[in-house]
């Protein structure tokens, strides 16, 4: 009977056991629809949101899908870190419009998570038959001509029964580096479209796209009712100088048409059959993309362009000494006049009261940017943490800003610590009392010591071990200074070798091991500053290491700044609970084929 209770136990813990494993790497990934019902005219947004315990997270790879035009995709995320467990979540938001009535079924999105696949349900969707534009009643608006657009290149005519006709717009043509640029493609008509339009839309080049969304409505044009389709794209100019945005189409289908009196190419003008495909083509528009100046730019700019407010609180008032608290700023976007993707960071005045780890990203949207950073207090006392602040390009006032928090006070109790970091920052030990009295009266004691202590051949016993503990103190030195007995290592530091280091980071990204590619990735970087300096790689232990370096190399500020950084990302992706996810990863890689490049010149 014990045997059997024992193999019982055994296996409620193996199954136990199973489910903690199964569980702690478990992720849950669902889909919806903002309308299960819809005309043809108009559009709808499917979602889909992966959340897990990881920062890690994949994205969705879609069904096909051809009974539908996909536009533009949002992406937002959420990222929290309670007791040290953390929990994320991505949205992805992709519009897309129906090419038919009907009814139709959006397939599973499917991921793929450690070796595990996971996939959404299907979600149905009812397409009507899209309602003419003549049997519509008239909207409540003023008799007007078609609106001409800042920028506008309008394809365009005196509206009549039967036409279609595009209009290309933006909202500036003349816009600085990374300020938001907004193009507007316009597609009037007041036909009876057999299926939706298919728009194809410019290339963008020289432009970071930032997700195209579809809307509608009606205008009245010289009494004449049209329905206006339009797709808004948000746009970024990745560099100045002189832009061209090429021509964009939408090919449309349309029956039942009367013939009008006389046509060009400029309008879509159809008569005859009952179906017949057309595509409208819009003209290009110049943009002049100009450099952000370098009059007034702060020391801390670190390309936000836009119109921002910042404001910081912290997860608790009270905490105890080496106990961590989160301190969580929110940059938003004034009236959607900011480009939040240009915010890479922002800046936390740290004192001598405080360590702080690098800050993440824990929340994203298109009007917030959320950062998170880890504070740890090393003494007691009332506290005041620091104001977070952020400077950027203005581009409405031509000038640089900079906007702060207030700082935020907080009660650290219990007793203080002093450690390592208490000595790097310049503090000296104290004495502050005295727990062992040297007492004088004390004279020689001799101890016993039996016949072994007293020969000398005793001693001889204890040499292996002697030299055994010498080895062992050696190698494990050389370990700790990241020595390694290769061929390899033997040879001075390269930068053949800092970019082998960062071709196997490369392939540990591929594999999803974070923690293999953050060491590659330092490697990389270690080799390309010791290359270019000359000094052995045990000399290079750190940010602070490496700028003293560079600094005696000769090595531009900007480069300096970028290694110091590097190390700040890669020292927190070390220590931190959380892991570099696929965008993380890949920015980490670009600033260190940026750095090598640049020291390698």
């Amino acid at each position: 009977m014990k045997s059997k209770h024992k193999k019982l136990i055994i296996a409620a813990a193996a199954l136990i056991l199973s489910a903690v494993n199964v569980f702690a790497d478990e992720i849950s990934v669902s889909a919806s629809v903002d309308k299960s019902s819809l005309p043809l005219n108009e559009y709808f947004t499917y979602s889909v949101t992966v959340s897990g315990d990881s920062s890690n997270l994949p994205e969705p790879q879609l069904g096909a899908m051809p009974d539908f035009n996909k536009y533009g995709t949002r992406r937002s995320q959420n990222m929290s870190i309670i007791n040290g467990k953390m929990s994320a979540s991505i949205t992805f938001s992709y519009t897309l419009a129906p090419k038919a009535a009907g009814k139709f079924s959006i397939p599973p999105a499917v991921i793929t998570h450690k070796g595990k696949t996971y996939s959404t349900m299907p979600v149905e969707i009812e397409v009507e038959k899209a309602q003419s534009s003549q049997t519509l009643p008239n909207p409540q608006t003023t008799k007007k001509p078609a609106p001409a657009a800042s920028g506008a290149n309008a394809k365009q005519r005196p509206a009549e029964s039967g036409r279609a006709f595009v209009k290309a717009s933006v909202n500036k043509k003349n816009v600085y580096e990374n300020e938001k640029l907004v193009y507007t493609f316009s597609f009037y008509t007041n036909v009876n479209l057999a299926a939706n339009p298919e728009y194809a839309p410019p290339s963008f080049a020289g432009f970071w796209n930032d997700g195209s969304y579809p809307s509608n409505r009606y205008e009245n044009i010289d009494g004449a009712q049209y329905l206006v389709n339009e797709v808004a794209t948000t746009l970024y100019p990745l560099e100045s100088g002189s832009k061209v945005i090429g021509p964009a189409t939408v090919k449309i289908a349309v029956m039942d048409l009367s013939v009008p009196d006389d046509f060009d190419s400029l309008f879509s003008i159809f008569a005859g059959a009952r179906r017949e495909v057309k595509t409208l083509t819009s003209d290009e528009i110049k943009i002049n993309v100009l450099p952000l100046p370098e009059s007034g730019k702060p020391a801390d700019f670190s390309g936000a362009v836009g119109n921002f407010t910042i404001k910081a609180y912290a997860d608790k008032k009270e905490a105890a000494v080496n106990e961590p608290v989160t301190l969580t700023a929110e940059v938003s976007a004034v009236s959607q006049k900011g480009n939040l993707k240009s915010v890479s960071s922002v800046v936390f005045s740290q004192d001598s009261s405080f360590k702080k780890y690098d800050s993440i990203v824990s929340k994203e949207t298109a009007q917030l940017k959320e950062f998170k950073i880890i504070l740890v207090a090393y003494t007691p006392g009332e506290k005041e943490i620091p104001p977070v602040k952020l400077s950027f390009f203005n581009p409405d006032k031509k000038v640089y800003e900079t906007v702060l928090t207030q700082p935020i006070k907080i009660n650290i109790t219990g007793e203080a610590v002093l450690g390592q970091q208490d000595l790097q920052e310049g503090g000296q030990i104290t004495k502050i009392g005295s727990d062992i009295n040297y007492n004088k009266n004390l004279t020689s004691v001799k101890s016993y010591c039996g016949y072994f202590v007293e020969n000398k051949n005793f001693y001889i016993l204890f040499i292996p071990f002697v030299l055994l503990f010498f080895v062992s103190a050696v190698y494990r030195i050389l370990k700790n200074k990241n020595v390694k007995f290769s061929v390899y290592n033997s040879k001075k530091p390269s930068f053949n070798g800092a970019l082998k280091y960062l071709e196997k980071a490369s392939h540990e990204a591929d594999k999803n091991n974070a923690e293999a590619f953050v060491a590659y990735i330092y490697k990389a970087v270690q080799e390309a500053v010791c290359a270019k300096s000359g000094v052995g790689r045990d000399k290079l232990t750190g940010a602070g290491a490496a700028e003293k370096i560079l600094r005696e190399s000769g090595v531009s500020d900007d480069i300096i700044n970028k290694t110091r950084d590097i190390f700040a990302q890669m020292e927190f992706y070390r220590f931190a609970s959380i892991k570099a996810d696929g965008k993380a990863a890949s920015d980490l890689k670009r600033l260190a084929q940026d750095i090598i490049g640049s020291l390698r010149k």
